[in-house]
């Protein structure tokens, strides 16, 4: 994507769905990486976006959702009932084996159709295998180490992995807990069985 001197009308509409986060992954990443690349132009349309997008909820009446919403909305979410936080204590919830071994799972937290939030617990020189990625995964390393091919990630390393991708076999030296944030199709693309089926909520 070539530099713009000025705002052109389609540049006008890129910049528009970018700055709402309408674009899709791919779109996204090319036009950062043109903003990067110093185009002031549309460097330019960026902010004043933003910026006018940013005071677009301070003209909007505040309003608290009635009992009625309030309870449709937890439906939705698959939340109807409960407090709108959750917390894992230590030694609370349940590890489970994945079929490889030493590579064990706690989930603590799974939104229905949506991401899954789990620890992964490797022992000393256990692997897991290589797999696709649909979407997204972050990846946090809580203790221990992780080799991802070349990539040696230890205790408060982050690694996050874009959808469309494939992650190579890693394993771990000493054994690693980690923090995953994965999407429920990675999960079932990475280990077809189930933690995190209907059966293990």
């Amino acid at each position: 994507m070539t530099k713009h001197e000025t705002a052109t009308v389609e540049i006008v509409e890129r910049v528009s769905l970018y700055a709402l986060g309408a674009l899709d992954e791919a779109e996204a990443r090319e036009f950062s990486e043109h903003l990067i690349a110093g185009c002031a132009a549309c460097a330019a349309e960026v902010r004043a976006m933003q910026e006018t997008a940013a005071l677009i909820p301070m003209g909007l009446d505040t309003a608290r959702p009635g009992a009625a919403v309030r309870e449709k909305l937890f439906e939705r979410i698959g939340s109807a009932g409960t407090p709108p936080f959750k917390v894992v204590r230590e030694g609370e919830g349940d590890w489970h084996a994945l079929p490889f071994p030493g590579v064990t799972v706690k989930r603590l937290h799974h939104n229905r159709g949506g991401d899954i939030t789990m620890l992964i617990r490797m022992e000393r020189g256990a692997k897991f295998p290589g797999h696709p990625h649909r979407h997204g995964e972050h990846c946090y390393v809580l203790e221990g180490d992780i080799h991802f091919g070349d990539l040696v990630m230890g205790p408060g390393d982050y690694q996050w992995a874009s959808g469309e991708t494939d992650h190579v076999t890693s394993y771990t030296g000493n054994g690693c807990l980690l923090l995953m944030i994965v999407s429920e199709a990675n999960a079932k693309l990475a280990a077809p069985r189930p933690a995190w089926s209907s059966e293990s909520r």
